[in-house]
């Protein structure tokens, strides 16, 4: 597999992490909400929603990276 290849893996969740990562999602969007009530709109407000944002996508990458979802 190319490296090309393994950065464009597209993975489809079953069971447990499926679960996992639809629960990671209302966390996420439930700490983005609350900051958005909370904080005043500013430069470090944005960068929170986008650390928010990268965090979901390592960790759907992270869990991506299981051996039963490897081609």
């Amino acid at each position: 597999m190319s490296t090309i290849d393994g950065m464009f893996d597209r993975v489809t969740f079953d069971g447990e992490d499926r679960q996992y990562n639809y629960n990671l999602h209302v966390k996420v969007k439930e700490m983005a909400a609350d900051l958005d009530k909370n904080a005043p709109d500013c430069a470090e407000k944005t960068l929170a929603f986008r650390s928010l944002h990268l965090f979901l996508m390592h960790a759907e990458i992270a869990l991506g990276k299981k051996p039963k979802y490897r081609i």
